[in-house]
């Protein structure tokens, strides 16, 4: 949720004592704790903030005196408390955990749910929606299970023991990791130490039930259902755990120098080979977070626990690796203060040529990105057509139609849409038998009196015309009969009641145009009958455009307000207003420096 940097920040406000005093027994309450420890853990000189994720959710961070993080919420308007990493690491027992390979944190870190295949331990009787923290797996020592620092927090998408029967699907959906930007506001302290959970014999038998294996850390188990009374006790300094599965695939020293290799093959096919000239040298940290580990094959990243990394290889050392691909002619190096940097690639190699390209970890985490900026693109048109404004046109009976109106059995005060109008033309011409006998979709109008005034609203010049015509088509008799009433507008939004307002309703308009020399300027007008304030127009477009704003009043009798905003913003103010509930279609935008629209 927090993988990329917040869409919008305010600035953080002290606490109000009674606040804080609420936000503390909340969580006391919702997390079981002691008055002591939950002192401890919503301290004095709290702040609060409200921010916007990049993917558009809205919530609420809790912050310390000196602006650690220690609580969130995500969601509008939701009280739902989530401690971060850093409170979880000053109460390591705050939550239940799961634990998985070391290979699996950098794909959390990375945006990605914790996948049941990939846990590898996990407190008892977890339920889905509950909240988990993810830890980093490591082996018992002395026959005692070590349980992690946290470095993820989420919510249950499944239930322990559909983890350890059914072994797939999604186990936890994660809303903050170890290094993503909620993180980073804090301290940035390093890992606490993975602790050493002390149990008695009774309770590691217990919990590998009538399939436990004694104290082999590598054998798979599982938990008994645990009911009143039943069940491993739990012991005082944090959740019981299971004990560790099988390592998921495991591979050897030569296995991983091999998928390196893979990797460096398909970045030289696809990337390196068509960088210009001037990207060399490159320095080894940047060649290989960028242009070897992105390019490792997904497929045995996702299905395997060993970390695909040069610790982890058969190198040791990035250094040694790039000197081996030197040597086999894959790449060119040269050592320059002590440091061996690449300084070209060598596309025509026959390995390179012979290579097949395969699914990377890169294409992956793209993808990802692509279905989540799609599915928030979908989510803020949902929102935004939620939060369109509903705009209705209405005609008020008046002058030479009031007659028409009370004659067709409608009061002459009442407000009519179009359709209606049309309505009753139809009904009123077929009861007063005025139609022409050859040809319905014509009305005789110079039969009815009543209707001929409604035409003509008693102009004489128009009675003349009508005279000569005589006949006119049904659809003509609405939209003249239209013509001559009183133009009203009814708007209504998400959320605020209908506002019905006399006169016609004209859109918005945005136009730019050259000031003070030669100087752009965007001008927008017209926006109040569209339930917008121009002050929170301006704020907004000064934030949205980083450019500065005014408003000024328009000459004339309640001729309304101008705001201003430096430069060339047709694009920019079109999408606010949209975004405000405002349809597209009842905006107008022109540049008449260029004269396009």
């Amino acid at each position: 949720m927090f993988k990329k940097p917040f869409a919008e920040f305010k600035t953080s406000a002290p606490l109000r004592t009674s606040d804080r005093k609420k936000l503390r027994q909340r969580v006391i309450q919702d997390f079981s704790l002691s008055p002591e420890t939950g002192e401890l853990l919503v301290p004095e000189g709290l702040l609060s903030v409200k921010y916007t994720s990049h993917s558009r959710i809205p919530g609420v961070a809790y912050l310390s005196s000196n602006g650690v993080p220690l609580w969130f919420t995500t969601g509008k308007g939701s009280d739902h408390l989530i401690p971060t990493l850093y409170t979880l690491w000053k109460h390591p027992d705050l939550l239940p955990f799961l634990s998985t390979p070391s290979a699996v944190i950098p794909a959390l870190a990375n945006g990605a749910d914790l996948m049941a295949p990939g846990v590898v331990q996990h407190s008892p009787s977890l339920s889905v929606g509950q909240l988990a923290c993810v830890t980093q797996y490591h082996p018992a020592v002395n026959g005692a299970p070590q349980i992690g620092p946290a470095l993820a927090v989420g919510h249950m998408a499944l239930t322990s023991d559909q983890i350890r029967r059914v072994g797939k699907g999604k186990a936890v959906t994660i809303v903050h990791t170890w290094k993503d930007h909620l993180w980073e506001m804090g301290r940035k302290e390093d890992l606490p130490a993975p602790r050493v959970t002390e149990l008695n014999q009774k309770a590691e038998s217990e919990v590998g039930g009538e399939h436990s294996h004694g104290d082999n850390p590598n054998t798979s188990t599982r938990t008994t259902p645990e009911g009143p009374g039943e069940g491993p006790s739990r012991p005082q300094d944090g959740p019981l755990p299971m004990t560790p599965k099988e390592e998921i695939n495991p591979l050897s020293q030569q296995e991983v120098s091999d998928i390196l290799r893979l990797a460096l093959l398909q970045s030289i096919a696809t990337t390196l080979s068509k960088l210009p000239a001037s990207s060399f040298p490159i320095s080894p940290s940047v060649f290989s977070d960028t242009y070897l580990l992105p390019y490792r094959p997904f497929k045995e990243v996702s299905t395997t626990s060993t970390p695909i990394d040069i610790k982890h290889s058969g190198y040791k050392s990035l250094t040694a690796f790039l000197k081996a691909s030197a040597k086999e002619g894959l790449i060119k190096v040269k050592e320059t203060k002590g440091e061996v940097v690449v300084t070209g690639v060598s596309p025509s190699h026959p390995s390179v040529n012979g290579h097949t390209n395969h699914v990377t970890v890169k294409d992956m985490e793209e993808k990802k990105e692509r279905k989540e900026e799609r599915e928030h693109q979908e989510e803020q048109k949902a929102k935004g057509k939620a939060r369109e404004l509903q705009i209705t046109l209405l005609w008020k009976p008046h002058m030479g139609n009031v007659a028409f109106f009370r004659e067709a059995g409608r009061e002459s005060g009442d407000l009519f849409t179009q359709v209606e109008i049309r309505s009753i033309v139809n009904g009123y011409v077929t009861a007063k038998q005025v139609l022409n006998p050859q040809d319905q979709a014509y009305v005789n109008v110079t039969e009815d009196p009543i209707l001929f005034d409604a035409l003509s609203d008693l102009k004489a010049s128009e009675r003349k015309q009508l005279q000569k015509t005589e006949f006119l088509r049904r659809n003509e008799v609405a939209d003249k009969i239209t013509k001559n009433m009183q133009p009203w507008y009814e708007i209504a939004g998400e959320g605020r009641g209908p506002v019905v307002k006399k006169g016609e309703l004209k859109q918005i308009s945005i136009v730019v145009k050259t000031r003070q020399g030669h100087r752009a300027t965007t001008c927008v007008t017209g926006f109040e009958n569209f339930q917008v304030e121009a002050d929170d127009l301006a704020e907004e477009l000064r934030k949205a455009c980083a450019s500065s704003t005014s408003v000024n009043p328009l000459p004339g009798k309640a001729a309304g307000q101008e705001v201003m905003v430096q430069g060339k913003q047709l694009k920019a103010v079109t999408d606010l207003l949209i975004t405000k509930g405002v349809p597209k279609q009842w905006i107008e935008a022109k540049d008449t420096t260029t004269g396009k629209k």
